[in-house]
């Protein structure tokens, strides 16, 4: 429990894409049937592939959470931030009253204090450092 208190950001990060993505990707589920947010994010790729897709990113970055690859761990959460930027912008062209919205804002949010996270775990900043291996 102390490891992962110490990444909480990293951590909630990584646990909403995994429980996401084992949602939508559930073969007896048919989470895009549910609601009109979903049309536009079937209209790109089935379910299943979103599902797997999120899954997957999900349990690499549970691997390299606790990695020394800072490199990999930046890319991770930079990539984090977009999927939860894409399905936000996906509800909000499917609905954009939706409570989706500002809850996958919110994890855009997390993902970018899980980047910083990382940054300041490591001794580096946005503006004069360089990331290392």
């Amino acid at each position: 429990m102390n490891m992962i208190m110490k990444k909480p950001f990293e951590f909630v990060s990584t646990l909403t894409l995994i429980l996401w993505g084992a949602w939508v990707s559930w073969p007896t589920f048919s989470t895009f049937n549910v609601g009109g947010v979903y049309r536009q994010m079937a209209k790109t790729a089935p379910e299943w592939i979103w599902g797997a897709f999120v899954l997957s990113i999900g349990i690499i970055k549970a691997f390299l959470m606790y990695s020394k690859y800072t490199k990999l761990r930046v890319i991770m959460a930079l990539i984090v931030m977009a999927i939860f930027a894409i399905i936000a912008a996906f509800f909000a062209l499917g609905n954009w009253m939706s409570v989706g919205v500002p809850m996958y804002i919110s994890f855009v949010i997390i993902s970018w204090f899980s980047y910083m996270e990382v940054l300041s775990e490591n001794g580096l900043s946005l503006k004069k450092d360089r990331i290392k291996e």
